[in-house]
């Protein structure tokens, strides 16, 4: 009796089943030979059907009137996995990405008219748009005049529906010891804002920040230092956290943060990302059981006197910090950059050409169906 041995071929298995498998799995398997480590962290073909597959991960920011997509490979050793793709903003208007979700961005949209070759600004034509790039669709968010900082989330699951999307707007009571949220939520089903029955008293003895806002699993998430606050939208419910801490007095230490960054990993894990005074930076990750668990500790990492401005980007796993950075020596251009933990060198991916009205870099995964050919 002859056995028969059914084999699937190689490319299936490399471009077919490969591709749907998560970071973690596809750092493992980088060490089963020479071929798989070179196709996981180098081949582009895979890259591509990677981002086809799972959506690319990457950072976006503004450039003039395009918004600039940068992918990249968390887990190879090159960090970029495709060319650098560019969207026409919607109308040539100026903008800031107020907040993104699974590759549908937030946007803040400035319309102009030029006169004598300068830029007349109104408050009238500063609105709220959600956008999509990849199928250039997009809409006005009514009732949403507001200003560059305002604390508003989105959120947005394509698998679940190609146009449902959702916002959440934090309301402030600001009283003498404390602060009382409210939540204020458009549907794009319904087509109007409702305020929400939900209220969240934070104490205000410290000194906040506000800095990015997050969306993964059905809960956005304000990264209001030293809270973070969240709102659960499948069920309804609010609540807070404290931010990672390495000594235990608070106050103290809320002054010795110069700027932090909430971020998800591709297992969903929440993450924070810290930079403080002294140079140092930590990554904490959220552990089963709701704790934050110190993840790296970089002492004095900037050590370079010709640094001008300096700002993290969301953990997002692996063993790699992001971060943009201007140096005087570069004429004061924004550059992306990775810090790799285990080996302690930092490589500058792409300079980021901003327009005047500048947003930082920020990590998106763009999930659809057809990445452009």
């Amino acid at each position: 009796m002859v056995a028969i041995v059914a084999t699937i071929p190689e490319d299936i298995i490399h471009l077919e089943i490969l591709p749907w498998l998560t970071d973690k799995t596809l750092f493992r398997f980088k060490s089963v030979n020479k071929k798989w480590h070179y196709l996981i962290n180098h081949d582009l073909t895979f890259a591509h059907q990677r981002s086809r597959r799972r959506g690319s991960p990457g950072f976006v920011w503004i450039c003039d009137h395009n918004i600039d997509f940068m992918p990249i490979n968390l887990i190879g050793e090159h960090d970029i996995c495709e060319p650098k793709v560019s969207f026409s903003l919607p109308d040539k208007s100026s903008a800031y990405i107020a907040a993104t979700a699974n590759g549908l961005l937030l946007l803040l949209l400035t319309r102009w008219e030029a006169q004598n070759e300068w830029y007349i600004y109104e408050d009238e034509s500063t609105f709220h748009y959600v956008w999509n790039p990849v199928t250039k669709e997009g809409h006005a968010i009514p009732e949403s005049r507001a200003q560059v900082h305002e604390n508003i989330g989105l959120a947005f699951e394509p698998s679940a529906a190609l146009t449902r999307y959702r916002l959440v707007k934090l309301l402030e009571d600001n009283e003498v010891e404390f602060i009382e949220i409210g939540f204020k939520i458009y549907s794009s089903d319904i087509g109007k804002w409702i305020i929400s029955d939900q209220k969240l008293v934070i104490e205000d003895e410290y000194n906040r920040h506000r800095w990015n806002v997050l969306y993964a699993r059905g809960i956005i998430y304000w990264n209001y230092f030293p809270y973070i606050i969240w709102f659960d939208l499948d069920k309804n419910i609010s609540g807070s956290m404290m931010s990672p801490i390495e000594y235990e007095d608070i106050p103290i230490y809320s002054h010795n943060v110069y700027c932090q960054c909430i971020g998800v990993t591709d297992e969903e894990i929440l993450t924070s990302t810290q930079f403080m005074k002294n140079n140092s930076i930590f990554i904490w990750m959220m552990s089963k059981d709701g704790e934050w668990v110190k993840r790296y500790h970089v002492l004095d990492y900037l050590n370079i006197r010709d640094i001008d401005s300096f700002s993290l980007l969301p953990f997002c796993g692996g063993d790699k910090v992001f971060m943009d950075l201007t140096l005087f020596s570069m004429g004061r251009k924004a550059m992306l950059c990775c810090h790799d933990m285990k080996t302690g060198e930092t490589v500058m991916i792409d300079t980021l050409k901003q327009n005047w009205l500048w947003t930082p870099c920020q990590y998106v995964v763009l999930n659809y169906k057809q990445w452009p050919e």
